[in-house]
């Protein structure tokens, strides 16, 4: 049982890890991306947020 448990726990740490990194490229890795993609409008939505 406790095996099991063990595993279930490390099964769901990976998730929350795995979640985690998703979050950072989604709120870091992706602004960035589209900022080097369209440098004209990442200008305006830089002074927009200032």
């Amino acid at each position: 049982m406790d095996a099991v448990f063990a595993g279930d726990l490390r099964t769901w740490f990976a998730g929350l890890k795995l979640g985690y990194y998703l979050y950072l490229e989604v709120s870091i890795v992706a602004p960035h991306r589209l900022l080097y993609m369209s440098p004209s409008m990442s200008w305006q939505v830089v002074y927009a947020n200032y």
